[in-house]
């Protein structure tokens, strides 16, 4: 596996960010988290979220998001 994503590790920022990446998905592999299924909702709730909090409207209309959205 590290042999498909070493042309990240090319400085010390890409190294950390796939070793991050590798030991998230040994952790949920251990504890009986299907990795999968685990992102495909986060990204879901994620999206829901964003949603609900009128982000993207205020994307497609160049506001900043963080900034209190007025109706």
């Amino acid at each position: 596996m590290l042999r498909k994503n070493q042309n990240f590790m090319q400085t010390l920022d890409g190294m950390n960010a796939v070793a991050t990446c590798l030991s998230a998905a040994e952790t949920a592999r251990l504890n009986g988290i299907d990795l999968e299924e685990w992102l495909n909702d986060y990204s879901a709730a994620a999206c829901k979220h964003a949603y609900a909090k009128g982000w993207t409207q205020a994307c497609r209309e160049g506001k900043d998001p963080n900034k209190k959205i007025q109706k």
